[in-house]
């Protein structure tokens, strides 16, 4: 909607709009054909101001990079050491619940190495991502010059 009240303005600057067309038989009174005095409001071509990085976004894929790691090692540990008592123990009944036991907590330890790689593949989605880039610069005004040595294009900063 911004820009395009922008474009319109730029539009009606320029006296490209096509004017508005008046009955021929109204006449037109002198306020009318004199020009107005009031200025023209100033365009801010610029872009928006940058909100800076997500913070709560980086927050919540690093705590959850986190929670998945820990969560990962803590249970992978744990299901090891059951998996080593499950093989020397000579009583069946325990042993086979010490197998289980070592199973499921492999199984909850995938889970943990779930969320950390989705929490991964998220934080680098934040670090990529730049819809938030300022195109024009803030101050300054464009610089075009002709030399002998060629021509110059930029934006100058400081005037």
């Amino acid at each position: 909607m911004r820009r395009a009240l922008v474009w319109l303005c730029v539009l009606a600057h320029l006296g490209l709009l096509a004017p508005q067309t008046r009955a021929e038989d109204e006449p037109q009174t002198p306020a009318e054909s004199e020009p107005r005095a009031e200025p023209l409001p100033e365009l801010d071509l610029h872009a928006p101001e940058d909100p800076g990085p997500n913070l709560l976004g980086f927050g919540l894929a690093g705590a959850g990079l986190a929670a998945g790691i820990g969560l990962t090692v803590f249970l992978k540990t744990e299901a090891d050491d059951r998996y080593d008592a499950y093989q020397v123990l000579a009583d069946q009944e325990l042993a086979r619940e010490m197998r289980d036991s070592a199973e499921r907590y492999d199984r909850l330890s995938l889970i943990g190495m779930v969320v950390a790689q989705v929490s991964f593949v998220a934080l680098v989605v934040l670090l990529i991502e730049d819809r938030h880039r300022v195109t024009i610069p803030p101050q300054g005004e464009p610089l075009i010059e002709v030399g002998a040595d060629g021509a110059r294009v930029g934006w100058r900063v400081a005037p």
